[in-house]
């Protein structure tokens, strides 16, 4: 069969089966319900896409929750090393006083904890009431540590009194 269309002619040839059209709304309707390969590639292309961004979100909220971890535990270590160096400056303020650089290995983490003191200069009517209780130092702690590519601080600072204080 040739159809004739302005100055184009085009064949049109039969399919070796019969169609026939659809008598009727509902029996076009019926054959409606199947996917194409289109739509359903698509609908997997969407879906693949949707699981990656949930994945990728998962994967990053563990590693904030990793470096909250490590932020607890530097935390409570930074505050046990306090302690332990005001007692090391209540045993022996002149060592003390130079200050104190270790290094240490928790949990197959290398750690560096360094304290340096300074004086703190007060005004002249503080001066007097606080020359016969010794004099008042800034004491800055911190705590470092690195675990592969990820490092970590934490900084800590008080105030001590030097010998007097400590002596009673």
């Amino acid at each position: 069969m040739i159809l004739q269309t302005g100055r184009s002619s085009f064949i049109v040839r039969h399919a070796a089966t019969d169609f026939t059209w659809p008598d009727s709304k509902q029996d076009f309707q019926r054959r409606q319900h199947a996917f194409t390969l289109i739509e359903v590639m698509l609908s997997v292309a969407i879906l693949s896409v949707a699981l990656v961004m949930i994945l990728q979100a998962f994967a990053q909220s563990l590693s904030i929750l990793r470096i909250a971890e490590d932020n607890l535990a530097g935390t409570l270590i930074a505050g046990n090393k306090m302690a332990e160096a005001q007692i090391l400056a209540k045993g022996n303020w002149i060592n003390f006083e130079n200050g104190v650089d270790e290094r240490f290995k928790l949990n197959d983490i290398e750690c560096d904890w360094e304290i340096e003191i300074t004086p703190v200069e007060l005004e002249a009517e503080a001066d007097e009431t606080l020359a016969t209780e010794g004099a008042l130092n800034e004491v800055n702690a911190l705590l470092s540590w690195e675990e592969g590519k990820r490092k970590g601080a934490i900084s800590l600072v008080t105030y001590m009194r030097s010998s007097a204080e400590i002596d009673e």
